[in-house]
């Protein structure tokens, strides 16, 4: 069953996210979404459009696809074989917890900033 939501916020966004079986992700431009990380993190089986920003975002850890084809087949897959939906769902939260925790986030500002300033001879 599919559900065309339209816009969504709030606890009703969380909801959503937290009770996905998957999640498709088809914005071709905007850089890194923060929906597309909150995704992964709750769980969710990622699809996502093949674009450099994406695929830098989800490393191998969702379904990516180049066009409405090759979405449709990947949706097959995930629809029709559960260990594919569990791969991606752990391997999209283990993804989030190694390069998107505040930790892991402000250990590469501190390394950004040690090689500015180290640059910078201060």
């Amino acid at each position: 069953r599919i559900i065309f939501t339209g816009f969504v916020f709030g606890s009703g966004y969380k909801t959503l996210q937290q009770n996905a079986y998957a999640y498709v992700h088809a914005t071709e431009v905007g850089g890194t979404h923060p929906a597309l990380i909150e995704a992964m993190g709750y769980g969710n089986c990622v699809l996502a459009l093949n674009t450099p920003e994406n695929s830098e975002v989800v490393g191998d850890a969702a379904l990516l696809f180049s066009d409405t084809e090759d979405l449709s087949a990947k949706l097959e897959q995930v629809v029709g074989d559960e260990a594919v939906v569990e791969k991606y769902r752990a391997a999209g939260q283990s993804r989030v917890r190694e390069k998107y925790s505040w930790d892991a986030i402000t250990d590469q500002y501190e390394e950004l900033f040690r090689k500015l300033t180290e640059r910078l001879g201060r």
